[in-house]
């Protein structure tokens, strides 16, 4: 027959420090070797009154809750609008991709502070966060729009010059016919 084990201060702090990680009491059990009903014995009682306490739903007045509405509509316009022309882009350069996924995983996860936010405070200040977001992506987009435009003068000069050899070597081949042929 196992022989119960001695519960002392050594043995509590432990219990303590598992509760205080976030261990339920059924896994400080397993990780102590102890009963479940030892561990919730010395579970400390402010861990277990903080679980129980809920926090009071504060009800927004139906004004303040069409502002919060309203408010949350123009970050999410932003974002979008930037994820808009960051998703369908086809990056010049690597380093600019880089940091274009950068910038879009930003946005994404400021999409979604935006929508859980639940005060006007919450909002101003992730409204001030979207526009530094858009001061760090415009100079992006114009670099990679710069190279862009240039990548694309290039290749219409290079057709040109292309299309302009084809003409010349079919006139010198018409030249060419037009001598031999009676």
């Amino acid at each position: 027959m196992k022989m119960p084990r001695i519960v002392n201060e050594d043995l509590i702090a432990q219990i303590t420090q598992f509760a205080g990680r976030g261990y339920s009491k059924s896994a400080t059990g397993r990780e102590l070797n102890l009963d479940r009903a030892t561990v919730r014995k010395y579970w400390p009682k402010e861990k277990e009154e903080t679980e129980v306490k809920e926090t009071p739903e504060v009800k927004l007045s139906l004004e303040d809750e069409f502002r919060l509405i309203t408010t949350r509509n123009e970050p999410n316009w932003d974002i979008a609008e930037m994820l808009t022309k960051m998703e369908n882009r086809s990056w010049e350069t690597g380093e600019l991709r880089k940091r274009g996924q950068l910038a879009t995983e930003g946005l994404r996860f400021l999409k979604e502070k935006v929508r859980k936010a639940e005060t006007l405070g919450e909002l101003d200040s992730l409204s001030s966060l979207v526009n530094r977001k858009r001061e760090e992506v415009n100079p992006i987009l114009k670099e990679d729009a710069k190279l862009e435009k240039e990548r694309l003068e290039r290749e219409e000069k290079e057709r040109k010059e292309e299309a302009a050899k084809r003409r010349k070597g079919q006139e010198t081949l018409w030249q060419h016919y037009i001598t031999i042929l009676p």
